[in-house]
């Protein structure tokens, strides 16, 4: 039997509820979960001493008990997919005590972290873990070059955004100058941004929030704001009109190791739109050589503004851009795709009934 791992408690029904309402994407968990009838296993709340203790380790109590609770009903024939290397390790720890032999895959987000690498090895995560799915080239490094993973061990999981809902839309206002649209939280690089077009003649808009976000999330905002620059929440059905009205979207980020802004950068492709991504490595770098997108160095505020003002310069070689973008974006990182590449990586082949939920539409 299949299950998947959990790092919170998300409730896939309400959101899928209002997925096929149009209302937000689809959660590529739960259509995995529903085209391969897998049992999902969120954080537990009874959680017990042991559980509070062991969480001094890493992770959390709840997640401490949901892989002890889970373990125990492994049977050595059952494959675990983990959505982060976070909640993988307490489950490792628990099977390696019960000697279990069930079949465990994990996402890994963020493996350069030095006490994710001495945990790696002291709960001997290169044995025990199966297959470990990373989404960018540089965490694929990383887990080959510092943490010793078998290359035969390492995969790499395309990106994935629900073609269905990001698509683009039409405009719901007038304005009078270019819009920019920047989004996310984590790693996100704000100060650089306001720095290249606090003097430009545009508008951007900035939606900071991240479901993954913690206390110790790291971003650089502006001090002081530029008056044209705007923070503001938006739900989702507003989140994606925000791609489609502006003229560009700016994925602004940290210097980091393991892929931030990408959730962002493939939306804007989805959307149709020319982005300009601070960082010309990992798929960044991929999809500019692809001429899908443009890259530049990160916190260099003169050549992001360079940058800006050359595509909205010419909106003919941005439009053909955003073109090319969502090709490239629809090819690669469509839900059905990432559905099936994820069947592939854990040895389970698609039901061919299961309808192709996220699934562009081609004109």
């Amino acid at each position: 039997m299949l299950h998947i791992l959990l790092t919170s408690d998300l409730d896939l029904d309400a959101w899928k509820n209002r997925s096929d309402a149009d209302l937000q994407p689809h959660h590529l968990l739960g259509e995995f979960r529903d085209a391969f009838g897998a049992a999902v296993h969120p954080p537990r709340q009874d959680v017990t001493w042991l559980d509070r203790v062991l969480a001094r380790l890493c992770d959390t109590p709840e997640q401490w008990a949901s892989a002890r609770e889970l373990s125990k009903q492994l049977g050595d024939d059952d494959v675990v997919f983990s959505v982060s290397e976070d909640m993988t390790l307490p489950l490792v720890a628990w099977l390696q005590a019960r000697r279990s032999k069930a079949t465990v895959i994990s996402s890994v987000m963020n493996p350069g972290r030095a006490r994710m690498k001495v945990l790696f090895r002291a709960f001997n995560a290169k044995r025990r873990i199966a297959r470990f799915v990373a989404l960018t080239p540089v965490v694929e490094s990383i887990l080959r070059d510092e943490l010793g993973i078998p290359a035969a061990k390492v995969s790499r999981f395309p990106m994935e955004t629900d073609f269905e809902f990001f698509r683009p839309v039409e405009p719901t206002r007038d304005r009078r100058r270019p819009l920019l649209y920047a989004a996310g939280l984590e790693q996100r690089d704000y100060a650089t941004l306001a720095e290249a077009i606090k003097d430009l003649d545009v508008d951007v808009e900035v939606c900071a929030k991240s479901p993954n976000a913690s206390s110790r999330t790291r971003t650089a905002l502006p001090d002081p704001m530029p008056p044209n620059m705007r923070f503001h929440p938006y739900e989702w059905v507003d989140f994606r009109r925000m791609y489609s009205e502006a003229d560009l979207v700016v994925v602004a980020v940290l210097p980091n190791r393991y892929g931030a802004g990408l959730t962002t950068m493939v939306e804007g492709l989805a959307c149709g739109r020319p982005v300009i991504v601070t960082d010309p490595t990992g798929l960044p770098g991929e999809l500019a050589r692809a001429g899908a997108l443009v890259t530049v160095e990160p916190q260099n505020a003169e050549v992001l503004r360079d940058t800006i003002e050359k595509l909205l310069a010419d909106p003919a070689a941005a439009a053909r851009m955003g073109e090319v973008g969502r090709d490239v974006a629809r090819d690669r990182f469509s839900t059905r795709r990432s559905i099936e590449t994820l069947g592939e990586l854990i040895g389970v082949e698609l039901p061919v009934h299961v309808a192709q939920v996220g699934e562009p539409a081609r004109h």
